[in-house]
């Protein structure tokens, strides 16, 4: 047998079971129970009264037993629950769920059927019909919250194939657990760690219907929705829906002379944000010089800002970088061109030098002997 801990003096025993007054004790515990029980009643402590008729207004009970001196008893009711009159020792159930107490003719029990129920209702424990429907009504919700369970794992495992499927990739295993050794300072460092996560995660959910319109100059008689939904049918082809109260300016300080703040457009879905993206390359392509100067993008979250600009730093640093190299090449080619040119025209000069026309001057001795 498994040791467990007792309800009642907080040990760990290997007697530890479930008793008849619904509390998992061990056998010494149970047996200072029942001797304090017998006590309490060879003292007189709990008053046997006559049974009472049945009334017919049943109402709520209130009066309660005293608790034992050691603490191992309950308390309970000494009025019944239905009719309210009081209870004596015998012919009465006690319910092992709300603890209420009933009598058998207020329940429409004959004395043979609690005979029979009394010799093994310390094993089989006794629940009032209040509690057993209640308990019915509950494990019915459970298992109709199991069955919505069951639907959303399965419409979560289908969408997770049809994620395999469009990407063609395999979806990494899930991290492993963390270790049940660390410490209060790892646990609070990774509770911290959790709320900055999601706080990005919801952040970056609620900007996935923004975009941002970079290069759209306002107008002083044209409202900037107004002015965006009719660069959207102008060129782009569509007129999407948008939340005008959410719609604004970005930025706080005055740009550059030429240049205008950007507009944050809150549109209604995810789709329409990602289809006006998509449109808007064609911007590109116009013929106005005004309009190939809007650009239609993402509205990033500051971590997705960061990142992005560390991306676009690391490309102007490559291309920099290539260009360099480039004109470096450049430069040597043309420095050893040069270099092999002029030695080419050293070695023509000197194959065509002839000394003798020096010696061949007027007046000259060409005998040389």
């Amino acid at each position: 047998m498994a040791k467990e801990k007792c309800w009642t003096c907080k040990k760990i025993k290997n007697d530890v079971e479930l008793r008849a007054t619904d509390d998992r004790m061990c056998k010494q515990c149970f047996d200072k129970n029942n001797a304090a029980l017998q006590s309490i009643r060879d003292t007189g402590a709990i008053q046997s009264t006559k049974d009472c008729n049945r009334n017919d207004s049943p109402g709520p009970s209130s009066v309660q037993l005293p608790a034992a001196e050691n603490g191992l008893l309950h308390d309970s009711s000494v009025c019944c629950t239905l009719c309210s009159g009081k209870l004596g020792k015998t012919n009465k159930l006690t319910c092992d769920i709300c603890s209420g107490c009933y009598h058998i003719q207020c329940l429409h029990m004959s004395k043979t059927v609690f005979d029979s129920l009394n010799s093994i209702i310390e094993v089989t424990g006794w629940v009032c019909p209040d509690c057993r429907s209640e308990t019915r009504l509950q494990l019915r919700q459970i298992k109709c919250g199991m069955a919505k369970l069951a639907e959303e794992v399965a419409s979560l495992r289908a969408d997770i194939q049809q994620l395999k499927s469009d990407t063609g990739q395999a979806v990494p295993p899930p991290p492993p657990p963390l270790l049940a050794s660390v410490t209060a300072s790892d646990r609070k460092v990774s509770t911290s760690a959790l709320a900055v996560v999601h706080r990005e995660l919801s952040d970056k959910q609620r900007r996935q219907k923004n975009v941002v319109v970079h290069g759209l100059h306002p107008r002083e008689d044209v409202d900037d929705c107004d002015l965006f939904l009719q660069l959207c049918e102008d060129h782009l082809e569509c007129k999407p829906y948008i939340n005008r109260t959410k719609c604004r300016r970005l930025g706080k300080k005055t740009p550059p002379e030429g240049r205008s703040k950007p507009l944050l457009v809150v549109l209604e879905s995810e789709s329409s944000a990602q289809e006006l993206i998509r449109k808007s390359y064609s911007l590109r392509a116009g013929y106005d010089d005004e309009v190939k100067n809007i650009y239609i993008n993402r509205d990033l979250t500051p971590a997705e800002a960061l990142a992005a600009y560390e991306v676009r730093c690391k490309r102007r640093t490559d291309r920099s970088r290539s260009e360099n190299t480039a004109v470096n090449t450049a430069t040597n080619n043309i420095d050893a061109t040069a270099t092999t040119l002029t030695q080419g025209q050293l070695s023509a000069s000197a194959a065509e030098f002839n000394p003798t026309i020096l010696l061949a001057t007027p007046g000259g001795n060409t005998d040389c002997s």
